[in-house]
């Protein structure tokens, strides 16, 4: 049994999927600069705003799909916290 799909035709791109493809390229494109360690105090500050959303937005839901970019971005505010603005 062959479970491959057969592209001898070509490939038929769907255009949810497509669309779909593209709210994802964009969030993703919106999101990249927010993942990275911040270098700055802007950085820092731009993480903050985006972490204060996040909490308005999921509140303490664990199984949110977001909860681990929240997770992500309070580890990388503590570790600038203690790296960068000795904070205890």
């Amino acid at each position: 049994m062959n479970v491959l799909p057969d592209y001898s035709e070509g490939y038929k791109v769907y255009p949810e999927v497509q669309e779909l493809l593209l709210m994802l390229a964009q969030c993703w494109d919106a999101l990249k600069p927010y993942l990275l360690p911040p270098i700055s105090d802007a950085d820092y500050d731009r993480q903050a705003l985006l972490l204060v959303e996040l909490y308005i937005l999921i509140g303490k839901q664990q199984a949110h799909p977001m909860a681990s970019l929240v997770a992500h971005l309070e580890r990388q505010q503590r570790e600038y916290d203690q790296q960068v603005r000795l904070l205890p």
